[in-house]
């Protein structure tokens, strides 16, 4: 099921990591403005397979903070929020990858830090980290891909998450480790190096009309 998921999921997240780097010049913990921390991006994408849609996601791109054993560090984290069908089986992915940001200036390089955990949350407090049946690591060195159970209660949670244009993903670094919690804002359609940000809420929009469609399919 992996597999297969990881197959649908591979055309949906093939510009984030150039649009990623694109933002990375002017960002460091030592010089990165306070507006630059947050969403950087939130995107609708949609697959096909065998021409018929397949999968509904919203991928995105952001700057958090968080401590490591050197101190504090900007941590880039991309990936996609998606709900798929395959073989009239319905499921919730989340692949997301992580990367500390270190150097200065033009000397930026992004360092991979895989996730060790990822689920959601929903804004109003739901907590689905109880959802989540399978977590592998991903093909590149910063990421992981996880399959959660779909069902009412993750549907719901993610339509409350969609209506109040915020979901929330809680990751970790390791088995006991401490919760680290990324609040992405879905209204937020791009942003420029000064932290700037142009809000829509196209992508959220585009989403629902796709999932309903994927749902009747």
């Amino acid at each position: 099921m992996l597999r297969r998921a990881s197959t649908v999921v591979a055309f949906l997240v093939c510009l984030i990591i150039t649009t990623a780097f694109a933002l990375l010049a002017s960002t460091t913990m030592a010089f990165a403005q306070d507006k630059q921390f947050g969403t950087w991006w939130v995107r609708f994408e949609s697959s096909d397979m065998d021409g018929k849609l397949a999968a509904c996601g919203l991928d995105f791109g952001a700057l958090t903070k968080e401590t490591f054993r050197e101190g504090e560090a900007a941590v880039v984290v991309r990936g996609i929020i998606f709900v798929q069908l395959l073989n009239d089986t319905t499921s919730v992915g989340l692949k997301i990858g992580t990367s500390r940001l270190a150097g200065r200036g033009d000397k930026v390089t992004d360092v991979p830090v895989r996730p060790h955990a990822a689920w959601l949350r929903t804004p109003g407090g739901r907590d689905f980290r109880s959802h989540v049946v399978a977590t592998r690591p991903d093909e590149a060195p910063n990421e992981i891909f996880v399959v959660m159970r779909a069902d009412e209660a993750l549907g719901r949670g993610i339509r409350e998450a969609l209506l109040a244009g915020r979901l929330l993903i809680a990751y970790t670094r390791g088995a006991g480790a401490p919760v680290q919690v990324l609040a992405l804002e879905l209204d937020v359609a791009a942003s420029d190096r000064s932290g700037n940000r142009t809000r829509s809420r196209k992508a959220i929009d585009d989403y629902l009309k796709c999932n309903e469609a994927l749902m009747r399919s």
